[in-house]
């Protein structure tokens, strides 16, 4: 795990300009986010939804990757056509 924490944090510093304590703070929690093949319980959807939105820049990630689009019906339509 530390070899995985220590990777994450030299890619981290290449790839985003980030303060130590930051990318830090961003590799652990790389690491230690939930993998997309886990299907969370409502009560965790709501908590993370909740937690997400108190932070100071909700919109994208730190490596500038949206969290959060909207679309309309239109647009959604035409993914499925």
């Amino acid at each position: 795990m530390i070899d995985e924490l220590l990777f994450t944090f030299k890619e981290n510093q290449q790839n985003l300009e980030l303060k130590s304590h930051m990318n830090l703070a961003y590799s652990i929690a790389q690491k230690d986010s939930v993998g997309r093949s886990r299907i969370l319980e409502n009560e965790e959807c709501a908590t993370l939804i909740d937690q997400l939105f108190t932070c100071e820049n909700h919109q994208t990630t730190l490596s500038g990757k949206a969290i959060v689009s909207r679309i309309t019906l239109d647009e959604l339509q035409k993914k499925f056509d």
